[in-house]
């Protein structure tokens, strides 16, 4: 329940913050689906790496006049992984990544851009009978690629490319152990929104 009521206020905010920007700005709400990949590695010699199935949900902000681009994006999905070589239950896998960039193609009917992201994540699993909770920090970008059918909707592409970076910490079985990073791409499709 707590985690519909967060969707409903981004949504408000988005929606809220979208009006504001006014006619010079064009401003997609996606909806769709994406594919988290991810390898993380701890401090301890501990490797998983995960494949999750995600809905998608965001917004993103650009100026038709100048190609300044704001992003916002959430994944929220299942998925499974390994574990030092031992397969995993079924898991929880979200995402929270916030953006700036540049648009450099920007017509009436399609749009091109790219943006420098950071953002947080989570995966949790079990693997037998030891329990797996990963936190991490990301640092990368996103490209996207929106095609616009009439006035109100399209379609769009987007790859995010992030490094996970060695400032959280992963829970396995009850033991801490420091992330030292590695990876999460996330490729996404979705049916857009604008106006």
């Amino acid at each position: 329940m707590k985690s519909r009521n967060m969707m409903a206020l981004l949504c408000v905010l988005v929606l809220t913050a979208a009006g504001a920007f006014g006619e010079q700005w064009l401003t997609p709400i996606n909806l769709g689906f994406g594919v988290p990949i991810a390898k993380v590695t701890t401090k301890d010699d501990f490797e998983f790496s995960e494949v999750a199935y995600a809905v998608n949900f965001g917004a993103t902000f650009i100026n038709m006049t100048n190609g300044l681009t704001f992003r916002l994006n959430t994944d929220l999905g299942f998925g499974s992984g390994e574990a030092n070589g031992t397969d995993s239950d079924t898991g929880f896998d979200f995402d929270l990544t916030a953006g700036v960039g540049y648009s450099f193609v920007r017509t009436t009917r399609f749009v091109c851009g790219a943006t420098v992201a950071f953002g947080i994540g989570h995966f949790g699993c079990d693997v037998k009978t030891v329990s797996v909770s990963t936190n991490w920090l990301l640092l990368g970008g996103d490209m996207t690629a929106l095609y616009r059918f009439n006035r109100n909707w399209g379609i769009s592409g987007n790859i995010g490319i992030y490094k996970i970076l060695p400032a959280m910490s992963a829970d396995i079985g009850g033991f801490e152990s420091d992330i030292d990073g590695r990876y999460r791409i996330v490729p996404r499709v979705s049916a857009v929104f604008t106006y």
